[in-house]
């Protein structure tokens, strides 16, 4: 379990095993999504739908076959700009005045597949990354919820250019440490 500090030092829970737990949805722990145990684990469910969150592993088609219905990750981006591993980071590195939240079919390239959902998600002036990422998370849960209900959801529309951003670099956080930006920040 993570705890992180918060507001006058209170702790808060982040941990999404334990919650799975409380609500008794299974959970499958695995290093990596390639693993034979992860297949036969997944298997046994037979799943109608397999959803990824926030996910930053190329999911085999293998296990994408499990599902009845769709296999589906959710991204903290406005796909198909910022493609790859911490969008909030890179968005809030580059100044850039929108993130967003794309629900979309796992396919053979790392957030690529067919959209099927897509919303923006205003930055704002003290967000932190984790501020971000806990507006896109909301965000990104009324959506799930509205795609597993309906099979679909609205795909917002915005003037934006494919981009792929890859592991954050020690350059790339004293740059985003210059901005006066941070990771952690509560309010």
């Amino acid at each position: 379990m993570q705890n992180l500090a918060g507001r006058n030092g209170k702790s808060i829970e982040y941990d999404c095993k334990r919650a799975a737990q409380k609500l008794g949805i299974p959970v499958i722990y695995a290093q990596s999504v390639k693993s034979e145990q992860v297949y036969k684990d997944l298997s046994f469910f037979e799943p109608d739908y397999i959803l990824a969150l926030f996910f930053n592993q190329l999911v085999p088609k293998e296990i994408c076959a499990l599902a009845k219905k769709k296999a589906l990750n959710i991204h903290p981006s406005f796909l198909p700009s910022y493609r790859g591993v911490s969008p909030c980071f890179w968005i809030l590195a580059e100044g850039r005045p929108l993130a967003g939240v794309t629900v979309h079919e796992l396919g053979d390239k790392l957030d690529g597949g067919e959209v099927v959902a897509r919303l923006p998600v205003a930055v704002k002036k003290n967000d932190s990354v984790f501020t971000l990422y806990r507006r896109c998370a909301r965000v990104a849960a009324d959506l799930a919820v509205e795609v597993l209900v309906t099979g679909r959801g609205p795909v917002a529309t915005l003037p934006i250019e494919s981009s792929y951003r890859s592991s954050i670099t020690c350059e790339a956080v004293r740059a985003f440490r210059r901005k006066k930006r941070r990771f952690f920040l509560f309010f």
